[in-house]
């Protein structure tokens, strides 16, 4: 080609050579562009519809799932071992029962507490009402659940009276002269697995008293019986099986219905021979003090930044008012209105499913002293209290919802940026400080949620739709740090053991400078106390040198309550080990505790109102189109709940309703409003040659849907 342009006579300088490489160039760097946008894409296309690897596995699958909470295979038996035989035999008492009471609680919850509340949920419907005979066959099913929930009762029963025995038989004037002197101690733990094993009784009474649904079937079902009766044979009964159910049917509701579970533990007979509960002055005494204390502890926590389960505790301390009015049938007047005037703080404690609870209520109807003790003035400053309580949250949750954001997103950026540093002391405390923060902003959300969620269905009051979509939020907050610490677990993991070491390494050097005291004093006095004392702090250091499981926390909180000998530990130094004592717990327990606040199954019982309105803002707002792996997750929360369910044949039933219910408002909300609206502007770019309305963005606006184009796959259940 040079040839052919010399004969014609062209000639090309330097300068038109150059400007082709630099237009080659430009070229090159526009595709070069285009593959990596290209590229870009389809990696997004990949990771929205393929699994993908990441440094935390998704948290929806968790194909491996790592158990934080500290284990051991030895027992009380072996863990519980000093010199002091009398003392260990005191300790390995009072131990088992509460460890049994630990045991009752979880199961509980997770054998009897979900299947009377999801009572009544999903059954075969015809014009909206049941079908005929679908009322009796599912409480037909739930007949060996109550069997069951009936014995389990009784076990509580038992224990209560076991425990209240033992402790009558610590504190007699008998055991003091010859065996252990137990002036002065004062085991609040034992006291406190009482309470938690009256909160049980008080929580089934409030289901059964809620439910409605299964009154009606059980009076339906009771009425079959007793019909069939008259000719058992021809429904191929034999009589003696007949009258064995109807003898079944009868105990169940004697024990378990119109608020006899509570009840009947109240006022079973607790003296036996040898043993004088009710005329014991030094157990009354120390049960009133317990109960002191404990409110002393609830009380300067509960509304505050820093509580955690403290709002639970107010169920069990009020069910321990009752039983103590119940066995000495004596009254402190103060201590009685201290706890009554905490509906100013706290009017209402929510219980499990969509059930509020209200103390006030429950003292004026168990505990009969109420009824003289307040006047008619005092009790009507109640519900104008809970009025205003709720009202201010109300008025308030704007400026909660963003609070909580700040301090929620401060904390995740520093989570994430605080967990590669060494694992020195000062450092390895600063990951302690940062893991309880983290969990306390969980408590705070949580309980606002349930409270505020669960009294408007409660007292059914309508809530704004201003209100519930920052409810919304708060939620959003609050699976988003059980995400945070699922993301670090593998990090949270390694500082955990860290943490609770040292914490173990505290109480330890305290532990010590109250050995070498005593160690002194023994020198130049002996006494009694003083060996119980000594055995007390070998035992707390020996199982300090550990790891912090939940028989050895258990057994240390039992002994602690044996140091109150005096010029042993100071009060500064016995605060120090009560408060890391509860540190150490709420660090061991990390994990259980985060899944326990961030879990949303309540959600269950307001899905009707909250997920369509939730979707429908959604959707108006595409930028937030993420958003949607929320509400899901916090959905998916419900389906173990679903799970526990009893009274259909197969709990897939009930899964399948729930599934195509929440499938049905994606649909309506934003999966037909999405298709429609991309159809339409398919088909107005297909005839722009058209005269249309102007479709100028800067005019009209623009709404961009490619955010709900590239949301990742919403896993559900």
């Amino acid at each position: 080609m040079t040839s052919q342009s010399q004969d014609l006579g062209w000639t090309f300088d330097g300068f038109d050579v150059g400007t082709l490489e630099i237009a080659g160039k430009k070229e090159l760097e526009n595709y070069e562009s285009f593959l990596e946008e290209y590229s870009t894409q389809l990696r997004c296309i990949e990771n929205a519809l393929d699994e993908y690897f990441e440094e935390a596995w998704d948290f929806t699958l968790d194909p491996v799932s790592l158990q934080l909470a500290p284990s051991e295979q030895a027992t009380l038996l072996t863990l519980v071992r000093t010199d002091h035989k009398i003392f260990n035999k005191v300790i390995l008492v009072f131990a088992a029962l509460c460890s049994e009471v630990m045991e009752l609680r979880h199961k509980a919850v997770t054998k009897f507490y979900y299947p009377l509340v999801m009572y009544g949920e999903g059954g075969r419907l015809e014009d909206g009402v049941l079908q005929d005979g679908e009322a009796q066959l599912m409480m037909g099913r739930m007949v060996p659940v109550l069997q069951d929930l009936a014995n389990f009762v009784g076990r509580i029963h038992d224990l209560v009276r076991h425990t209240l025995q033992q402790l009558a038989a610590f504190y007699s004037a008998e055991n003091s002269r010859t065996v252990m002197q137990s002036q002065g101690i004062v085991l609040q733990t034992v006291f406190e697995a009482i309470g938690d094993a009256l909160a049980i009784l008080i929580t089934l009474d409030e289901i059964f008293k809620a439910g409605d649904t299964f009154r009606e079937h059980w009076a339906q079902y009771k009425r079959v019986v007793k019909s069939i009766r008259g000719a058992p044979a021809e429904y191929g009964l034999e009589d003696t099986k007949l009258r064995s159910l109807e003898k079944i049917l009868l105990t169940l509701e004697g024990k378990l219905m119109d608020g006899r579970v509570l009840k009947n533990c109240l006022v079973q007979i607790f003296d036996v021979q040898h043993v004088d509960v009710s005329k014991n002055l030094l157990l009354n005494d120390i049960f009133l003090a317990s109960m002191r204390n404990i409110f002393l502890q609830l009380d300067s926590r509960i509304g505050e930044q820093n509580e955690m389960t403290q709002r639970h505790r107010l169920v069990g301390l009020c069910g321990l008012l009752a039983l103590h009015f119940s066995i000495f049938n004596i009254v402190d007047k103060k201590f009685s209105k201290q706890v009554w005037d905490v509906y100013k703080k706290l009017p209402a404690v929510y219980l499990v499913g969509d059930l509020i609870w209200f103390p006030n209520e429950f003292m004026w109807n168990t505990i009969t002293y109420f009824c003289q003790l307040l006047d008619k003035k005092t009790t009507q400053l109640v519900d104008p209290a809970r009025v205003n309580y709720f009202n201010t949250l109300t008025q308030g949750i704007v400026r909660t919802c963003q609070s909580m954001y700040i301090e929620v997103s401060s904390w995740m950026i520093r989570m994430e940026s605080a967990l590669k540093a060494t694992k020195e002391s000062s450092a390895v405390r600063q990951r302690a400080s940062l893991f309880l923060n983290g969990l306390l902003s969980a408590y705070r959300i949580t309980h606002y949620v349930k409270t505020m969620m669960n009294y408007h269905s409660h007292m059914r009051k309508p809530m704004t739709k201003s209100t519930l979509l920052h409810l919304c939020k708060l939620l959003e907050l609050l699976k988003s740090i059980q995400f945070t610490f699922h993301r670090c677990s593998l990090n949270v993991t390694d500082f955990t053991y860290y943490i609770v070491q040292t914490y173990q390494a505290d109480i330890i050097s305290i532990i010590e400078g109250g050995i070498a005291r005593i160690t002194a004093m023994q020198q130049t006095r002996y006494s009694d106390k003083s060996l119980d004392t000594v055995a007390a702090l070998q035992l707390m250091k020996t199982l300090l040198n550990g790891p912090g499981t939940r028989e050895r926390r258990l057994v240390v909180s039992l002994a602690f309550h044996f140091l109150n000998q005096p010029k042993v530990l100071n009060g500064e130094e016995m605060s120090n080990i009560h408060g890391i004592l509860k540190k150490m717990e709420a660090i061991s327990e990390l994990q259980l505790r985060v899944r326990e606040v961030c879990d949303c199954g309540f959600l269950y019982w307001h899905k009707e109102v909250l997920v369509p309105l939730y979707l429908a803002d959604l959707y108006s707002n595409p930028p937030d189109a993420h958003r949607l792996h929320y509400i899901f997750t916090c959905l998916s929360d419900c389906v173990p709940i679903m799970k526990c369910s009893k009274h259909l044949e197969t709990p897939a039933t009930l899964l399948c309703v729930f599934e195509q219910e929440i499938d049905g408002y994606l649909k309506m909300q934003v999966l037909d409003k999405l298709c429609q609206e991309i159809e339409t502007d398919l088909r107005l770019h297909s005839h722009l040659h058209l005269q249309l309305d102007d479709r100028n963005p800067f005019k009209v606006g623009l709404k961009n849907l490619n955010h709900f184009l590239e949301v990742k796959p919403v896993r559900f259940f």
